[in-house]
């Protein structure tokens, strides 16, 4: 598969389990609901599943594959700006 080809298929992926973020499923419902091959699907899948992005419960042709909400963390020190009383 071609770069170009690569990250089209990768922002199609993400775009379907953003859009819905309680999907979970298989590699064969991906394929349809995508209109896509499996051998395409296969190195994407893993790769955002590798990246965090996706979360991959089952082995092989049982794997179910969901979203993974990212986890934001933040912090604010806000004492160095504050002036003294």
């Amino acid at each position: 598969m071609v770069k170009r080809e690569h990250l089209s298929l990768e922002m199609e992926c993400l775009t379907l389990f953003q859009s819905n973020p309680y999907l979970f499923e298989t590699i064969q419902g991906l394929e349809k609901r995508l209109g896509r091959k499996m051998s395409d699907l296969e190195p994407i899948l893993e790769s955002l599943t590798a990246q965090g992005i996706l979360q991959r419960t089952g082995e092989g042709a049982m794997a179910y594959f969901r979203y993974k909400e990212p986890a934001v963390i933040a912090e604010f020190s806000f004492t160095s700006e504050l002036e003294p009383l």
